[in-house]
């Protein structure tokens, strides 16, 4: 992701917005574990990328999340925090929020 300013260029890695993402998702009540759609992700990546899906396109980014929700949680709520914390926090931290925050609910955890 690259903005322009008067000064130059600033490039900001997806790894980057990734970690930004995670960290947003870990404070959202209710949200249990991110889901590994990979297998490779699932035993080399990094914690902050599993679970986490984004897309540039034309400076715009757009969040795909992978979860699993505490059983018991009112689920449309949880989800609506989870965008909501995802969109502030990189709103926040890049200056640019995203175009959508989507999230995929892949189980709840019954224990």
């Amino acid at each position: 992701m690259v903005f322009k300013n008067e000064y130059g260029r600033i490039e900001l890695s997806i790894d980057v917005v990734k970690a930004l993402v995670y960290k947003a998702m870990i404070s959202t009540f209710g949200l249990v574990d991110v889901s590994v759609q990979n297998l490779i992700i699932k035993f080399f990546g990094k914690e902050e990328e599993k679970g986490i899906k984004v897309i540039e396109r034309d400076g715009k980014i757009t969040i795909d999340l992978f979860v699993i929700f505490e059983y018991g949680v009112v689920i449309p709520r949880v989800a609506r925090n989870l965008q909501e914390n995802v969109y502030h926090e990189l709103s926040r931290m890049i200056g640019s929020p995203p175009e959508s925050v989507n999230v995929h609910i892949l189980g709840l955890n019954l224990e």
